[in-house]
């Protein structure tokens, strides 16, 4: 694999990790969202260790100020007196400045500093951005949310409620949520909530599809269990995969059936 195409594949990598972080960040994923800051500060740190920049820059000059010493030395040692030339060692040994040395370390920490504290920004902006409502969330629209519950309950999720409501008021800190049969106005802090879904309203023909989907799955791997062609009830085919087919058929046409006649509520989910 060439240097260009490590490069390139790094790029990708990172784009995709700081598109990632910010959507989880967005819609509260929070562990989502610092696994994607984690994965972009080894991107970045890898892209730059590969692109050739200052520090590639540095290192050529100390070579050639490492060449030029060597080489006034080297001179320097043709004008000695035989003597002395045949005394000393054959190898001289030719060290870099100190002064480049120190020049070179500094670069790459001013560097590593200059990413982390475009990760730690990206972080820092995708967090408080996580901590307000995204702005699908308007007064009149209807959600339902789920906020912590102290004991543990006998139906999932086990520790916590959800509520259904209209929005009435929504700031950056908190919702004020209008549920039905109720008088006034249920105030909930941002803080407090673990998820909340958008309705899509009632659908007829999206319910149909959605359960001729399940009922085809299900009427497929129960014909294709119960299938036995040396019986004459039940699934009898010749083959399993026929039978499955047939019963992918029957779920489906049963469960759009349901769907269109009974359906139900539609629901996006923006905070997770």
């Amino acid at each position: 694999m060439t240097r260009r195409t490590k490069l390139l594949g790094l790029v990708v990598f990172n784009l995709i990790n700081l598109a990632g972080g910010a959507y989880a960040f967005a819609v509260g994923e929070l562990m989502h969202g610092a696994t994607h800051a984690v994965l972009l500060a080894l991107g970045a740190l890898a892209l730059w260790r590969l692109t050739p920049g200052a520090n590639d820059a540095d290192i050529t000059g100390a070579r050639e100020a490492a060449q030029s010493l060597d080489h006034l030395q080297t001179t320097g040692g043709q004008h000695r007196t035989p003597g002395r030339a045949d005394r000393r060692s054959p190898t001289i040994r030719v060290h870099a400045p100190r002064e480049t040395r120190r020049y070179l370390a500094a670069a790459k920490e001013g560097t590593m500093m200059r990413s982390l504290i475009v990760v730690t920004l990206f972080v820092t902006t995708a967090h408080v951005a996580a901590a307000q409502f995204p702005g699908t969330v308007q007064p009149g629209t209807r959600v339902r949310v789920w906020v912590p519950e102290t004991a543990r309950q006998e139906q999932a999720p086990e520790r916590r409620q959800l509520l259904r409501g209209t929005v009435e008021a929504v700031d950056g800190t908190a919702l004020r949520l209008h549920v039905p049969a109720t008088v006034g106005t249920l105030v909930i802090p941002r803080a407090s909530v673990r998820r909340l879904d958008i309705s899509e309203g009632v659908s007829r023909g999206a319910s149909a599809v959605e359960r001729a989907v399940g009922g085809a799955i299900g009427g497929a791997i129960l014909f294709g269990l119960l299938n036995d062609p040396h019986r004459t009830g039940g699934p009898h085919y010749r083959t399993d995969w026929r039978a499955a087919g047939v019963g992918a058929a029957w779920g489906g046409g049963i469960g759009a059936a349901i769907g269109f006649v009974f359906p139900y509520e539609r629901w996006h989910r923006v905070i997770r």
